[in-house]
């Protein structure tokens, strides 16, 4: 289970909202039915729970065609429950699994939010249409909705497999779920486009192997087919047709095509733009539909994930549909808004609707166009404002659609492979993209024009081929690169293919020597460690990896001394962050093993905000924290003290990688922990995404 679920219940299950929607949910569950429950879904379920063996065939010879437009796992999961509670009132026994579902989704909503608790409980778990469809109309989607957000919890923990078992599940609950199936495939696409055909395959065939093995005792029943696949709900999404000539335009599978090339377009690969257009993309299919209420339970959860990250203002959208919706299914003559209240008020059932009312005084029809209107108007301008603010702002959104380019720079051995490394850690290999400037280096070791340059003058690399890659990457181009081994000093004989993630690291002695090369860097840095240990970690390690003496390796940094200053050096005043180590005592220990001393020094542009940063790392009594303004246009944070990575990982939960798909950062002890914390920080502040309130 994810780390974030287990307190979420927590919070979640102490929250007076919780316990307010939960005592309302409870009353209506025993007061409510509705006629298709009653009549129908109920009576299908107790002819299976009491041992009959196919009530597909049963009621449909019956004549009751729609009794149970459901899959098997829909009817399993009803059964199930009234067979663990069969001493329980029927009509109860019956909607527990719905509130069961309904809990689920809102756990799994919770886990992703990076809001307070009380936005999501009051606009999903005390959403008055949700309450109605579930509580008192009695339609059962909030079971396969709540299989699909299953679905999607694992998705987001990059268990792909898993997640499509359960999605197949969901397709087995209610057919019309398979809508995300497609959307799904081209977010498993986009995330993992190395894998091969075959892993391809598997992803298409886990669903088809879930969804048949469920329904496996009635796939081959022809009554089952026409129930389930064939009934006038499946036909209501060809309703809207526009005539051309001899034959008709089905608009709402040439809207869902449109949405899938759509998808495409947007490359879907990152978690809040999948659940966001994927709730644009029920809402739009339901508005090219007759409006059922039972459909509505579709989009409403993924725009509660909107709606409750959103100012107020565009909440009042949100209520507005909620309204519209009432309206209209309380004019409709099929309303059952009196006669749900049968099971507490016999009465009820023969009373006559607000729709009888108007057709004896002829406003009947008048009223259910002008309601109709209004309900469609209403959620037009809620999926505009949903796509304007959600889709289309974060399709755009670096680090969560887009590619997010950082910069390191740095002498040789100055520590740009092991902050890249830290950030490896915390972002995880799927999500990071690393390009290494050693790969532009134009010879080979031993080549006779190393006796001209080092490795440090730009002559000696081809910086202008690396801006054309890193151009290429930072659009989310794939590029063709050879690697440099230094072990051997030998280029790699073929070149690979190299594709963006969402975090593209380029670790390098020039990369902001360029000025069009340093444009294209969303988040520059510069490692600029004291001179005595940048000495000490360089001889470090070209005698442990590179096979070089003591002698050779001091001689190799003289060699390169003039031209650090002129080449290297210069380029830390274009860094956003200069992250400084320096001893501790004004000497280095006399045994060379022994690791001295540090403490770390942030150099860091003013504009990013670190005051919530630093009011956290407050909290922390292993450290001691000084932060000041220079002069110029950088702030200094000092920091000294080796934190436990357990308290650096309570920090960071400020930071909202769940968002971008971070399901397991890992946070490392000491300095490298305090590293990976202010670098991450300020990638999401240079990408426009707030931490966590």
């Amino acid at each position: 289970m994810n780390t974030r679920l287990l307190p979420i219940c927590g919070q979640v299950f102490r929250h007076p909202l919780f316990w307010l929607g939960l005592a309302v949910k409870l009353v209506l569950v025993v007061s409510c039915a509705s006629r298709p429950l009653q009549n129908l879904f109920i009576p299908f379920v107790d002819y299976f729970v009491q041992g009959g063996h196919n009530p597909y065939a049963h009621f449909m010879n019956k004549g009751v065609t729609d009794a149970f437009p459901y899959p098997a796992v829909m009817l399993y999961v009803m059964a199930a429950s009234r067979w663990v509670f069969f001493f329980l009132p029927k009509l109860l026994a019956y909607k527990l699994p719905l509130l069961a579902a309904d809990t689920t989704i809102l756990l799994v909503l919770a886990s992703w939010m990076h809001a307070p608790l009380s936005r999501l409980l009051k606009v999903y778990w005390l959403s008055p249409v949700l309450i109605y469809i579930s509580y008192v109309h009695g339609q059962l989607d909030a079971v396969p909705v709540a299989l699909l957000f299953v679905s999607l919890y694992f998705l987001f923990k990059d268990r792909w497999n898993i997640a499509l078992v359960w999605l197949g599940l969901a397709v087995a609950a209610k057919t019309s779920i398979v809508l995300a199936l497609p959307l799904m495939f081209i977010y498993i696409f986009f995330r993992r486009r190395e894998e091969g055909s075959l892993a391809l395959l598997l992803w298409v065939l886990l669903p088809l192997v879930s969804f048949c093995a469920a329904n496996i005792f009635f796939l081959a029943d022809s009554d089952f087919i026409r129930m389930v696949f064939l009934n006038a709900s499946q036909n209501k999404l060809l309703l809207l047709q526009i005539p051309y000539g001899d034959a008709s335009l089905y608009v709402a599978p040439v809207v869902y095509m449109f949405l899938l090339g759509q998808a495409v377009f947007l490359r879907l690969k990152s978690q809040a733009a999948f659940l966001l257009f994927t709730g644009f993309s029920f809402g739009l299919i339901t508005l090219c539909v007759i409006p059922m209420p039972g459909w509505y339970f579709w989009p409403l959860p993924f725009w509660a994930y909107f709606y409750a990250q959103s100012s107020y203002r565009e909440k009042h959208m949100f209520f507005a549909l909620q309204a519209a919706y009432f309206l209209y299914f309380l004019v409709v003559p099929q309303s059952d808004y009196m006669t749900a209240f049968a099971p507490v008020f016999p009465a009820a059932a023969g009373a006559g609707g607000v729709n009888a009312w108007l057709a004896a005084h002829g406003y009947a029809q008048g009223a259910v166009n002008l309601c109709f209107s209004a309900l469609q108007g209403a959620l037009l301008l809620t999926l505009f404002w949903l796509y304007r603010r959600g889709v289309g702002g974060i399709s755009d959104r670096r680090l969560v659609s887009r590619p997010f380019l950082v910069g390191i720079g740095g002498d040789s051995g100055a520590g740009k492979t092991t902050i890249s490394e830290y950030l490896l850690h915390v972002f995880g290999a799927r999500n990071v993209t690393v390009v290494r400037g050693d790969d532009m280096h134009k010879w080979e070791r031993g080549d006779p024009n190393w006796q001209s340059f080092t490795h440090l003058d730009p002559r000696a690399n081809r910086l202008h081929k690396e801006y054309e890659d890193l151009h290429a990457l930072k659009y989310d181009r794939n590029i063709l690169r050879v690697s440099y081994n230094h072990a051997v000093g030998r280029f790699s004989e073929d070149e690979k293919t190299v594709s963006a993630n969402r975090l593209v690291i380029y670790e390098g002695l020039h990369p902001f020597y360029l000025r069009k090369v340093r444009e294209l860097f969303d988040l520059k840095i510069f490692a600029a460690p004291d001179p005595d240990l940048a000495m000490y970690w360089k001889v470090r390690r070209d005698m442990r990896e590179r096979g070089y003496t003591h002698e050779q390796a001091l001689a190799h940094i003289e060699k390169r001394r003039d031209d650090y200053r002129q080449y290297i050096a210069s380029q830390e005043g274009y860094a956003d962050i200069s992250i400084k180590t320096h001893l501790e005592d004004s000497a280095m220990p006399p045994d060379g093993e022994e690791e001295p001393k540090t403490y770390l020094e942030f150099r860091c542009i003013n504009a990013v905000n670190l005051d919530p940063l630093l009011d956290r790392l407050g909290f922390l009594r292993e450290i001691e924290v000084s932060h000041t303004y220079g002069g110029n246009d950088y702030q200094y944070v000092i920091i000294r003290g080796v934190p436990l990575a357990r308290d650096i990982a309570m920090l960071a939960r400020m930071l909202p990688l769940a968002r971008i798909g971070v399901s397991r950062p890992e946070w490392l002890d000491g300095q490298a922990g305090l590293i990976q914390l202010f670098v991450t920080y300020a990638i999401f502040f240079e990408a426009g995404i707030g931490h966590e309130t």
